[in-house]
Parts: structure tokens; C-alpha cells; sequence
């Protein structure tokens, strides 16, 4: 069946007449039931050309409806390109069908879709298409506006030719609003440099609008003999009804100028009549087309009443996802904090356990040697082995006591700690330390921060980091000297930002100073 769908698309790029629906048909059904939707997409938009090609207008539409409700615009694999031209052909049948403004909703979406799918050549293409059904709904600033920014997305890809092709439109509205010299300008472009020449004047009623527009300059500059030739070359090289009533008009609006009555009489008359004509063939193609298309709106209420349901399902689908996700990153958080928590508790405990054992040690070993020295010290050593037993029942008891506490006296271990030497030491010299260093320093510092400190700084979202480094670097007792070493600053800029971090830090003024102080009085309370 794939291969038959690829067949099918390669007699429409062919330009063959497709008038056998039977095929297409068949390819629909198979691919509703078992395809892809971009498969899907694929067989419906073959039907709907299949009934372009045999003027089956309404039928057309529902498959390219169809063909569009079939494919979800939001999958990352959605065929942006074909979905393009199913609007682009939807949006050419029903101009064609005196729908303008059905037209005008179908180019949009053709063109969005074609810059989704990158194809900002063909995109252009649908942009231009608009200033048509602009024109026909007689928005004449819309249509300029839509006509100059298409010249201008045209010249962009160096498509001069399809540039110059929509000036013709523009010159005519040049020409009504006084603006003759840009309206030759334009009208000279048309005609010399665009898709324009003798073959496309002799197939297409709409290149023949040349001879009209430059009918209609020459008439407003008053040149009526140049008008009255170009007039009467519409009139007679023309087919249509529009072009032949267009003539009409521009040669008794002419004669009028030349005061020469009978031809006025004339030419009014036959554009009286072919504008009459005009109107009607307009308005039955339009009843027509309404009633035609009649099912084509009522298969558009149905898919958007699906649209709007789907997109109902999808935003509660997207809500519960949002919960469970906040509810999980909330949960990870909550066991993350305990685990960080118990571990920093842990890890003080056997800082503290070790630097009992080892202060056990040390009275221990000076216990032993006052005893080997002389009788004279017994009393002491006595003493000393007092003291030593009763400091070892206090290990025990404030191991016991204590045993889930995280509030120790840690300050000599920090002040003493290898990583705080180090700095102080770079600072003496002048040196400034590495990035590997200042991480060092701040996860050494974080597990001697007080709870109240480090809460703060989360919720203070507007201090930089090196702001939170001088805030460590006054926690652990630097001086402003050796700061303004280690962070490669001023005495004046560290005094500044100092000050400013009493306001943002505890929300009230004053001096570097009294930052210090109340950071050094965290400091003394994580020692207690």
C-alpha cells in the first residue's frame, strides 16, 4: 500500500490529471486503520487532489480537512512540509471558490507551517497569496502592507522575478492615492522585470491587467491619448469579464476627460452591462460556493470541537504531570536535606569522638611518664589518674548524651584545618588562590555554618558568589587585608560591598564593621 501512496505522489508531482478516486479511496481506508499519521496525512491530501483535479470543490475540501485533522502539530515528527501544501491547495480552492477571507485563515497557516518545516522559500510564497484575499475583502492598507513586506522577503532568497511580479497590484493603489512616481517605478518593474512576457500575457487574464494599469497611469497623468491605447489593448486582447468591464470603465472615465460625449455614452453603457454581468457571475459562484462548502464548515465545527476537547485532555494530562513532578523533586529534596543532615551530624560527632580519644591519649602517656620520673610527683600522678578517669566517664557520658546533638565547638579544628592555613598563608605572600581552592575553602567552611546562616543565604537569591565568599572569608575570622589579597578586590570596593550586605544579608544600614560583627556572632554561636 506504501508503495502504491508513493506512486499516487509522483503522478501528482508529475502535473498528471488524477480523475480515478478509487485508488485513493482504498489508500485512505488502509492507512485510517493502520498507518502513521503522517502516512495518513499523505492518502487524505491525494484524495483531495484527486478531486481538485475533477473540479469536485466540496469533496476536496473535506479531505483536505480530512487530511489536516489527521496529524498532531505538536509531535516533534509532524510532515510541517506536506501539512503546508494541504493549506496552501485548501487556500488556493476556496479563493477560487470567492471565499477570501476562508482563504486569507488557510494562507496563514501555510505559511507558518512551511517556516516550521524551514522552507522559507515557498513560505514567501503563501506570505504574497494573502495580499490577494486582502485586496478582495477591499483592505487596501492590509493589502499594501502584506505586498511590500513580500518584495521585500523576496528579495531576501534573490527571487527578484517573483518581486517585481507583485508590484503590479501595488502600482494600481500608487496611482489612485497620488503617488505617481513610485507608482512608474513599480509599473516598470512589472513589466520589465518580472515573470511577465509575451507568452505569460497571452495565456494568463491576469497579466493582462498590465495593459490596464498602465491605462490607468496615463489616464491620471493626463496623457489620455497613451490611456486610450492601453484601454482599448485590454479590451481587446482580454477574455474575461472583469478585465473587458475594467476596460469599459477606463475608456468613458477617458472620453469624459475629452469631452466627447458619444464615446462616453458608449463605453458606459458596456460597462454597465459587463459590470452587471460581473456581479452576478460573482454572486452565484459565491451562493454557490456556500452551499457547496456548507459540509466542508460543518466538518470545521467538528474539528474544532475535538481540537478544544483534546486540548482540554492535554492541560489536565499536563497539570497531574506537573504535580507528581513537584510532588517527586519535593520528596528528593525532603530526603536529600536528611541525608546531608545526618551526615554533617555524623561527621561532627567523630571530630569530636577523635579529638577526645586523642586528648584521652595524651593524659594517658603523661600520666605514665610522671610516674617513671619520682616518687616526689606520686601525689600528682595520683591526681592525674583522678582526673583521668573522671574525664573519661565525661567522654562517655557526653557521647551518650549527646549522641544525635550537631552542635560542637569547632572553631580550632576550622582555624587549623589545612585548606584555611593554606589561604592565609597565599594571602601573606600576596597570591591570589586558585578556583579549586576557593571550592575547598567553601565546602570546608559549610559544615562549621550554622543553620540560621546557611538558610539565609538560600533565601537571599540576589548575592553573588563572590559576594557569599566574603561572607565565608569573614566567618572564618580573615582579615579585610587578607580578603582584599584573596579576592583580587579594593579595601574601598570590599568596605562597599560589605555595607551592602547588611541591607540585603540582615535588611537594615550600616558599616563594614558591624557586618563583621554580626557575622563573627554566628560564628560564636556555632561554637556554643
Amino acid at each position: 500500500m506504501l508503495s502504491q501512496l508513493e506512486e499516487l505522489e509522483r503522478q501528482n508531482l508529475a502535473d498528471s490529471l488524477m480523475t480515478n478516486d478509487s485508488l485513493a479511496i482504498n489508500l485512505c481506508d488502509y492507512f485510517d486503520n493502520h498507518g502513521t499519521p503522517n502516512e495518513r496525512l499523505r492518502a487524505h491530501y491525494m484524495l483531495a487532489r484527486t478531486y481538485t483535479d475533477r473540479g469536485e470543490a466540496p469533496q476536496a475540501l473535506e479531505e483536505f480537512q480530512r487530511a489536516i485533522e489527521s496529524v498532531d502539530t505538536t509531535e516533534t515528527d509532524c510532515d510541517f512540509s506536506r501539512l503546508s501544501r494541504v493549506y496552501g491547495q485548501m487556500a488556493s480552492l476556496l479563493y477560487d471558490n470567492n471565499l477570501p477571507r476562508n482563504a486569507l485563515q488557510a494562507y496563514r497557516n501555510a505559511y507558518n507551517f512551511s517556516s516550521k518545516a524551514n522552507e522559507g522559500a515557498i513560505a514567501v510564497e503563501y506570505y504574497a497569496f494573502q495580499a490577494s484575499c486582502y485586496y478582495d475583502l477591499n483592505l487596501p492598507d492590509s493589502f499594501l502592507y502584506i505586498s511590500e513586506n513580500a518584495i521585500r522577503m523576496f528579495k531576501e532568497y534573490d527571487d527578484t522575478l517573483s518581486a517585481n511580479t507583485g508590484k503590479g497590484p501595488i502600482s494600481y493603489l500608487m496611482v489612485k492615492r497620488g503617488e505617481y512616481t513610485k507608482a512608474k517605478a513599480y509599473l516598470d518593474s512589472y513589466e520589465y522585470h518580472s515573470h511577465i512576457n509575451k507568452q505569460t500575457i497571452q495565456t494568463s487574464e491576469n497579466r493582462k491587467l498590465l495593459y490596464y494599469y498602465k491605462g490607468f497611469y496615463f489616464q491620471k497623468i493626463c496623457l489620455c491619448d497613451s490611456a486610450l491605447y492601453y484601454y482599448y489593448k485590454t479590451l481587446y486582447s482580454s477574455k474575461s469579464p472583469n478585465n473587458i468591464s475594467l476596460a469599459c470603465q477606463g475608456l468613458y472615465e477617458t472620453y469624459s476627460m475629452l469631452h466627447k460625449s458619444d464615446s462616453v455614452v458608449k463605453y458606459a453603457l458596456l460597462y454597465a452591462n459587463h459590470i452587471a454581468e460581473t456581479e452576478k457571475t460573482a454572486s452565484s459562484a459565491a451562493l454557490l460556493s456556500i452551499q457547496h462548502l456548507y459540509d466542508y464548515h460543518s466538518y470545521k465545527s467538528a474539528a474544532e470541537s475535538k481540537t478544544i476537547e483534546a486540548m482540554k485532555s492535554r492541560q489536565r494530562i499536563v497539570v497531574l504531570t506537573l504535580i507528581l513532578v513537584l510532588t517527586l523533586i519535593v520528596s528528593v529534596y525532603v530526603v536529600y536535606r536528611l541525608r546531608k543532615y545526618i551526615r554533617l551530624v555524623k561527621q561532627r560527632i567523630r571530630a569530636k569522638y577523635f579529638s577526645d580519644i586523642h586528648e584521652y591519649s595524651v593524659v594517658k602517656d603523661a600520666l605514665r611518664e610522671a610516674k617513671g620520673k619520682n616518687a616526689f610527683h606520686e601525689h600528682l600522678a595520683i591526681r592525674a589518674q583522678s582526673n583521668l578517669e573522671d574525664f573519661k566517664k565525661d567522654i562517655e557520658n557526653t557521647q551518650n548524651k549527646y549522641s544525635e546533638e550537631d552542635c560542637w565547638g569547632l572553631s580550632d579544628v576550622l582555624q587549623n584545618s589545612s585548606i584555611v592555613m593554606l589561604l592565609r598563608d597565599k594571602a601573606a605572600k600576596g597570591e591570589k588562590p586558585t578556583d579549586q581552592e576557593l571550592v575547598e575553602f567553601r565546602n570546608k567552611v559549610s559544615l562549621f555554618l550554622p543553620e540560621t546562616l546557611t538558610t539565609l543565604f538560600m533565601k537571599k537569591k540576589d548575592i553573588s558568589t563572590k559576594e557569599k565568599y566574603i561572607c565565608l572569608f569573614v566567618f572564618a575570622r580573615f582579615s579585610p587585608k587578607e580578603i582584599c589579597v584573596l579576592m583580587g578586590t579594593k579595601s574601598a570596593n570590599l568596605s562597599n560591598t560589605r555595607k551592602r550586605l547588611n541591607g540585603k544579608l540582615f535588611g537594615s544600614d550600616g558599616s563594614a564593621k558591624e557586618f563583621d560583627e554580626k557575622i563573627l556572632g554566628f560564628s560564636q554561636i556555632s561554637h556554643l
